[in-house]
């Protein structure tokens, strides 16, 4: 019996997954968003500069980036606790470990891969300038992510528009919550406004990165949903 039945589990937990995949790929796409970049260090989504975590930047074009008045990007290793220079310079051996890590394919974990799409970088910007761009492959949405125990890098997405964090929060513990003030090149704390969980999330901060301290592995986008408990 055993013979039978596991070939036909197998092939419903393969069904299910690229079905939920396609409708991942499907569901979260933005074409030509925009954002605006302020001279100095800027927080924002991954998106924003095309390519900046792939290992392959053969096709990079360096007098275009340095045209653009880009000078660095950095990311995040949530894994390591690290930043990674993507540019310039890029910290190849770095991003590469981390990318096998989070690689479904390679064996790594879909809700890192997930957390990635959500997550913000550091692009230093030479001048103000708005830069377009678009996405194909996320980011997730919300009710796929789960944030590590610890720092998280986080985008504002079209999802989260209208809404608090207390609404988006999930059951997920927030000590520490901050955004970077690109006009004065530092750290704001937002926890220490009183009403900044009760605040919605507006239009202009769409794309913008936060930096969140969890207590806890949690997810993100409301509570999880789950059947009925066996009658005792």
């Amino acid at each position: 019996m055993k013979k039978i039945i596991m070939p036909v589990a197998l092939t419903f937990l393969i069904s299910l997954s690229i079905f939920v995949i396609a409708d991942f790929d499907e569901a979260q796409e933005y074409k030509y968003q925009e954002i605006t970049l302020k001279e100095g260090w800027n927080l924002v989504t991954i998106y924003a500069i095309r390519n900046a975590v792939d290992v392959d930047q053969s096709d990079w074009d360096r007098e275009q980036m340095q045209k653009q008045n880009i000078r660095a990007i950095f990311f995040y290793d949530f894994n390591n606790g690290e930043y990674i220079r993507t540019y310039p310079d890029i910290q190849r051996d770095k991003l590469q470990t981390f990318i096998s890590q989070i690689d479904p394919e390679e064996g790594g974990s879909i809700d890192d891969y997930w957390r990635l799409t959500n997550s913000a970088m550091w692009v230093y910007s030479d001048k103000r300038q708005s830069i377009t761009f678009g996405t194909t492959d996320g980011p997730a949405p919300l009710s796929y992510l789960k944030l590590k125990s610890g720092w998280n890098f986080l985008t504002i997405t079209p999802e989260m528009k209208g809404k608090s964090l207390n609404e988006l929060k999930g059951d997920c513990n927030m000590d520490k919550v901050y955004h970077f003030e690109t006009s004065i090149q530092e750290w704001s704390p937002n926890l220490a406004n009183d009403n900044f969980m009760d605040e919605k999330l507006t239009q202009d901060s769409l794309w913008l990165g936060l930096v969140i301290r969890v207590t806890n592995d949690c997810r993100l986008g409301g509570s999880s949903i789950t059947p009925p408990s066996i009658p005792n």
